[in-house]
């Protein structure tokens, strides 16, 4: 095996490495960075007999490479953002609660987990897993080679599609993040609005004391309730994420 083909295979796990470590559904920070590496070295492996000869020239060896890391960057980023947004809602609602008002009174004090932002965004990898979602990212990211070959530069167009790409995933996270918190926080709110008249109406009640506990457990009972709504709406966004990923890797043909 040539010093070429190490190189050209060292270009494709150029563009799988962030594939394999930015996206939660294939571990994040729940599993250890050399197994995803290692995962990694094994996909860009089977690519290796068709692996083309990585040019000679320095210069242009370090352009293709720093090419490479945006595309997987771009690409991993866009799908990640979607479940970054899940678990934002949930900190929304736990927020909302009171569970961590701390952070607000404190903001010096290191940001703790969310619990409900971590089960959000288990329940959304667990949605993109069982839908057959991490298949069809794979199979972009293998059509991505097909349309950009490792010694090619996208097109203008393919490039500013993918910058569109990534911006719109970025702030489509606070659209996420509302829509998933939005229902609890509607009975957040309807909750406080009770309290507040029942605190008028019997001021002799002490409803400060009644009013956490209360606003947690609703807020509890209310996010169980919506899961059968905020599930089904956050699959056909990742579906849409998908679309969006796909046409926009069909753009970057040089």
């Amino acid at each position: 095996m040539t010093a070429q083909r190490l190189l050209g295979g060292a270009l494709v796990l150029t563009r799988l490495l962030p594939v394999f470590l930015v996206p939660p559904f294939f571990g994040a920070r729940r599993v250890p960075p050399a197994l995803r590496i290692g995962l990694a070295l094994a996909v860009a492996a089977l690519f290796l007999p068709l692996t083309p000869h990585a040019p000679a020239a320095p210069g242009l060896l370090v352009a293709l490479a720093l090419k490479e890391l945006l595309v997987g960057l771009a690409l991993a980023f866009a799908v990640a953002m979607a479940f970054y947004g899940a678990e934002a809602g949930g900190r929304f609602i736990d927020l909302s609660r009171g569970v961590q008002a701390g952070e607000g009174l404190a903001p010096d004090v290191p940001a703790q987990p969310s619990a409900l932002g971590e089960l959000y965004g288990l329940l959304a990898i667990v949605l993109f897993l069982t839908s057959g979602g991490h298949r069809l990212f794979l199979a972009s990211i293998a059509h991505s080679y097909e349309v950009l070959p490792l010694a090619s530069f996208p097109s203008a167009s393919g490039l500013w599609g993918m910058t569109r790409l990534v911006v719109a995933t970025s702030g489509h996270v606070f659209v996420l993040a509302l829509g998933m918190a939005a229902p609890v926080l509607a009975v957040l709110f309807l909750t406080d609005l009770a309290i507040g008249l029942l605190a008028r109406s019997t001021p002799a009640i002490p409803m400060y004391l009644l009013a956490l506990p209360a606003r947690t457990l609703l807020g509890v009972a209310a996010f169980l309730a919506a899961l059968s709504v905020t599930m089904p709406w956050l699959g056909r966004e990742l579906g849409r994420v998908l679309d969006a990923l796909a046409h926009t890797i069909s753009r970057l043909a040089p």
